[in-house]
Parts: structure tokens; sequence; C-alpha cells
């Protein structure tokens, strides 16, 4: 899905800081769904780390 975002607003001409979070493309254990997601890193905690410090990285480099 964050390809297919990506794309969109690449097309549209419009020029916004893009990351994309999701699943890799490879066989994940079998766990529950929150654990899976915890191993992969993508809890709503560390997404949002996440972008913390890509906003953090990019008003440094400003």
């Amino acid at each position: 899905m964050g390809w297919a975002v990506a794309q969109a607003l690449r097309d549209a001409d419009v020029g916004v800081p893009l990351r994309a979070f999701g699943i890799p493309e490879q066989f994940l254990p079998h766990a529950k769904r929150s654990e899976v997601l915890a191993d992969i890193g993508l809890t709503p905690v560390e997404i949002a780390g996440r972008i913390s410090a890509a906003l953090a990285h990019k008003e440094n480099s400003e």
C-alpha cells in the first residue's frame, strides 16, 4: 500500500517526504498479530519513534 501512495503522490507532483512502513515479503513465524508486528518493529510506539527520528533528522539538516 505504501508504494501505491508514494506513486500517487509522485504522479500528482506532490513533493512531501514519505516513509513507508510495511510487512517484509518473507515467511514470518506463526504468532498472534500483535506479536508478529512487535517482532518486525510495527508497533505504534516504534512507528512513532521512527517518525520522530526522521523529523528530528530533517530539522537538524536544514
